[in-house]
């Protein structure tokens, strides 16, 4: 992989060289958890993705099936509760960062969520996003 050359040397963008490849192939890294207005793309990255004959992305987002395949597969300790799989103390301040943060959503509707959907929730709301 070769890394555009910016300004400032960081890019979400990368091009794939590769033997038998004629045409230019792309990378564009994924823009997780941030605010809205912080997810813009560069005047490059908007050419280049105007410029493709093909997109492949990490989720079909139009099939249903898929995405709650992936949801399913987040689930690794299935049919535990975070008091199962977090000491108590984890599980007070848990507990206790969603009773906080999030009222109007009981904490008992949460306790079978993955691990990982938990903490993305938790970066979501600690986001300065309106």
């Amino acid at each position: 992989m070769t890394f555009p050359t910016v300004e400032n040397g960081k890019s979400l963008l990368w091009e794939i060289p590769g033997n038998g490849i004629t045409q230019p192939s792309y990378f564009l890294g994924t823009m997780h958890l941030m605010c809205a207005e912080d997810a813009m793309l560069s005047d490059n990255v908007k050419i280049i993705i105007r410029q493709t004959s093909q997109i492949y992305l990490e989720v079909d987002m139009d099939n249903a099936a898929e995405l709650l395949t992936g949801f399913l597969a987040m689930q690794q300790d299935k049919g535990k509760s975070l008091d199962q799989v977090l000491s108590p103390a984890e599980y007070d301040r848990v507990q206790s960062f969603f009773t906080k943060h999030q009222p109007a959503v009981p904490f008992a509707t949460l306790e079978t969520q993955p691990p990982l959907l938990l903490s993305s929730t938790i970066y979501e709301l600690m986001l300065p996003c309106e």
